[in-house]
């Protein structure tokens, strides 16, 4: 018996849509995916934070004295990466999966999320020099519910407009566009948002 995909119109089955909630209309029907960590992405910051955390010691440097704290800091970083590399390496893993049931993202929660209780998601560019924490941010509603760990926590910090929100792992195979799209196209076909919903 072959298999017949089925076509979802959330505004006929959900009725009314909160008017921030993204319209079935507006996006393609979304396709899963299942982001990994990047082992290039990895290696660049790794090597990235290891130049900056040698460059004091540089011949041509001169201010190495006052540069040292913040070296070690770079380089012990850079050691991490490094580490983290060989890791993803030999051993690499799924880190998020996007799929009709939801949002599984082991590492920040323990449950799957189901799309209609992802009330909020922002994608922040930052460019090169510009203020700011770059990626896919989202608000879960009752989030205690999918048991966050630690990474599951919401952001405390007061970066402007990103507050309560939690960051999604960023080094990852998967550009943060696609993420951000892919997550507004399964709201838009799959979410079931109550009505007096947040």
């Amino acid at each position: 018996m072959p298999h017949k995909s089925m076509d979802y119109d959330a505004e006929a089955w959900t009725g009314h849509l909160p008017t921030d909630w993204p319209r079935a209309a507006d996006h393609p029907l979304p396709v899963a995916i299942q982001a990994r960590e990047s082992l290039s992405k990895s290696i660049v910051l790794a090597c990235l934070l290891l130049f900056l955390g040698v460059l004091p010691w540089l011949p041509s440097s001169k201010e190495t004295q006052k540069k040292t704290a913040p070296a070690v800091v770079f380089l012990l970083g850079g050691l991490l990466m490094a580490r983290r590399s060989f890791r993803i390496y030999r051993q690499p893993k799924t880190v998020l999966t996007l799929d009709e049931h939801g949002l599984t993202w082991p590492s920040g929660y323990r449950r799957t999320i189901p799309w209609s209780e992802i009330t909020w998601v922002h994608h922040n560019r930052v460019f090169f020099l510009m203020p700011g924490l770059p990626g896919v941010f989202i608000r879960v509603r009752e989030s205690l519910k999918y048991e966050p760990t630690v990474l599951g926590k919401p952001v405390t910090t007061g970066v402007e407009g990103l507050e309560g929100l939690r960051p999604l792992p960023w080094l990852l195979d998967v550009k943060p566009r696609v993420i951000f799209e892919t997550i507004e196209a399964y709201r838009a076909h799959r979410g079931r948002p109550d009505a007096g919903g947040s």
